[in-house]
């Protein structure tokens, strides 16, 4: 479990896929900036990331224990800065057919590091 320090609200406009997936970044590794068509929680089950959002470009750590949500279509990169790996938990929630994920251009170009894309 893990605890979204924020309010959230989802609404779908039909059915819906729901993804669950284990994802485990090494100690420098990123997403790459990507998108969904639906929206995403995760939980940090050990480690940290940092992750940085289009529309903020602030980067936010995220710890064990914590959670987060992104938006229906939010570009969005997770990195891990640590020197250990990270693992999380992601679930998303996508209308039947939608592929899990897209890339999408890097941005916040403020932050050489949120620039990192791949693995």
């Amino acid at each position: 479990s893990g605890l979204i320090d924020e309010w959230i609200s989802v609404r779908t406009t039909g059915p819906a896929k729901l993804a669950v997936h284990t994802v485990v970044l090494a100690s420098g590794e990123a997403t790459g900036w990507h998108r969904h068509q639906g929206w995403e929680t995760a939980i940090v089950r050990s480690g940290e990331v940092v992750l940085w959002r289009a529309n903020e470009c602030e980067p936010v750590r995220y710890t064990a224990g914590d959670g987060f949500f992104v938006d229906d279509a939010e570009p969005h990169v997770m990195r891990n800065e640590e020197a250990g790996p990270a693992e999380l938990v992601v679930t998303h929630v996508l209308a039947p057919g939608a592929r899990d994920s897209e890339d999408v251009a890097p941005d916040c170009s403020a932050s050489t590091a949120a620039q990192t894309v791949g693995k």
